[in-house]
């Protein structure tokens, strides 16, 4: 509303380091574990990564509903995108002082250059169904272009083409448009009339959820969203999956940051795939879970798609060690989101907030920091209306699988019932000023006076 795009805040004073040394030490200890995901990841990312995205998103439709000819058109996704990125990649680059060099360059057609990683790979394909490597690259650079979120926009894209495909939407209610898949036109002008507001780009830019209730004849039906916000780009099958767990206890709008790459890859294959890397994995230094984690990783028999316990315990230990991340300004793709993470411990990040800034912090009170954050987060949105009502995917079958889910995820967490978090919780974790705003605004039930 106020066409902010960035804040800049400079500071004037020297930053100090309470123990150089030692800070020095643990980063070089994190940059020798580095190369195994520059080989696994990054020097063939389209392998590794593109050929995922482009099979696990929704392109507009309810999760698990997209006809089988898509997903036969993906399956050699992962070598067009690598050819693509070693025939046209101008350079890779990194952040500043990181060791990964995870965004590719590519020239446009302007003659600009664009800067791309991730997900963003499938927000033209997500949008259009079209498999088209320059096509992609243009589409990610108008939103970068525009400063629209390339994970939304493409996915209100998709489900306005999906709802005129089922004739919810007319040639009237595009302005004379037809809207069909496969079509880079069409996603360029879908594109251009929702960052300018115009036509049905106005009801479009309200995002998923209100557009869905401007239009109606069955279009909230059709809508995926979670929390009023458009589903991550994360498909996969079955009811009790990582993916589908994530978006639907998910409370930062982005599931990805409950995810962990090996418990994500460890759920999606078959019950005893590759059960030597397993043990392997869980004697190196890049297991980075609980002891008694281990009892399913190793698992002979595996654990199936009801295995929402299992689910649930990973992802709440990566909700935690995230946030940490989060908090102590690491990149999350240093701390768990690939296969072998450089950082990943908890411990180990612990020892760099205390070698920086000379807090005395160890592994629990590193997770107790976590934790704070993730209760805090949670009695923000529910001041806000969040309850447990609200912990669902919309336009996905009411799999009984998720209540216990949702149940285990708030015993998990100290939550009670509806998903709000206890008097004992708050108070446990310091947040005692919380708690008592609560219980003013009449959302938790004033605490007994202890009797003298």
């Amino acid at each position: 509303d106020k066409r902010l795009k960035a804040i800049v805040v400079h500071g004037t004073r020297d930053v100090n380091v309470a123990d150089p040394a030692r800070l020095v030490e643990l980063s070089q200890t994190i940059l020798e574990r580095t190369g195994v995901v520059r080989r696994q990841i990054y020097d063939r990312f389209g392998h590794a990564r593109v050929q995922g995205y482009f099979k696990g998103v929704d392109y507009g439709y309810k999760r698990g509903e997209w006809p089988p000819e898509l997903g036969e058109k993906l399956e050699s996704v992962g070598g067009l995108a690598q050819d693509f990125m070693d025939t046209k990649r101008a350079r890779k680059v990194a952040c500043q002082n990181c060791a990964q060099r995870c965004h590719q360059v590519f020239r446009c057609a302007d003659g600009d250059f664009v800067f791309i990683k991730c997900m963003s790979w499938e927000a033209g394909v997500r949008a259009s169904r079209l498999i088209d490597m320059d096509f992609a690259v243009e589409f990610y650079q108008r939103c970068e272009k525009y400063g629209v979120d390339s994970i939304s926009l493409p996915y209100i894209i998709a489900f306005a083409i999906n709802l005129y495909e089922k004739g919810i939407l007319t040639r009237e209610d595009t302005g004379g448009l037809h809207l069909e898949w496969e079509n880079a036109d069409v996603a360029f002008s879908l594109l251009e009339k929702i960052v300018r507001r115009e036509g049905i780009g106005d009801v479009l830019a309200d995002g998923i959820y209100r557009a869905a209730r401007r239009i109606g004849r069955g279009a909230e039906e059709l809508a995926a969203h979670t929390k009023k916000i458009e589903s991550g780009a994360i498909r996969r099958k079955g009811p009790a999956n990582i993916g589908n767990i994530s978006s639907l206890i998910n409370d930062k709008g982005d599931s990805t940051k409950l995810i962990g790459s090996w418990s994500d890859s460890y759920w999606e294959r078959a019950a005893v795939d590759d059960h030597k890397a397993r043990e392997a994995y869980l004697k190196s230094v890049y297991y980075h879970y609980p002891e008694e984690f281990k009892k399913y990783l190793i698992s002979e028999s595996g654990n199936g798609e009801d295995d929402y316990e299992g689910v649930c315990l990973f992802m709440s230990h990566q909700e935690e060690t995230y946030t940490l991340a989060d908090a102590s300004g690491l990149c999350y793709y240093w701390v768990g989101h690939h296969p072998s993470p450089p950082i990943g411990s908890r411990a180990l990040i612990a020892g760099l907030i205390s070698a920086a800034t000379g807090m005395d912090v160890d592994e629990a009170g590193a997770t107790e920091l976590a934790r704070r954050t993730v209760n805090l987060v949670r009695a923000y949105n529910v001041r806000a209306g969040i309850r447990r009502k609200d912990d669902s995917i919309p336009g996905m079958p009411d799999y009984p699988l998720f209540t216990k889910a949702v149940d285990k995820w708030y015993e998990l967490k100290g939550w009670g019932s509806d998903g709000i978090p206890t008097a004992e919780t708050l108070e446990a974790l310091g947040l005692d000023d919380v708690r008592q705003e609560l219980e003013q605004r009449g959302i938790l039930a004033p605490s007994p006076v202890p009797v003298s």
